[in-house]
């Protein structure tokens, strides 16, 4: 959990360049569509979960994305390395 919680830590604070908390909200923290599509990407990308809008605005603090994500989606599958 730490992992999946500290990475989306990470994306926030990147794509929404603000110091970010596990409580914050991303809408208060000046979350919009457009950035939200952003950091949706990014998890994708860096976690492998393909997590849907409505998760994020439904649970738009990373301590809920992240107990929503490590408990409603598959663990995704690592690619080995060739």
């Amino acid at each position: 959990m730490a992992d999946v919680a500290a990475t989306l830590l990470s994306i926030w604070r990147d794509v929404l360049g603000a110091d970010v908390s596990a409580t914050d909200s991303f809408f208060d923290l000046g979350g919009d569509s457009f950035v939200a599509l952003r950091v949706l990407a990014r998890i994708k990308d860096e976690l492998g979960y393909d997590v849907s809008i409505a998760d994020l605005l439904d649970y738009p603090t990373v301590a809920e994305l992240t107990a929503v994500v490590q408990h409603a989606y598959p663990e995704p599958a690592r690619q080995s390395a060739p």
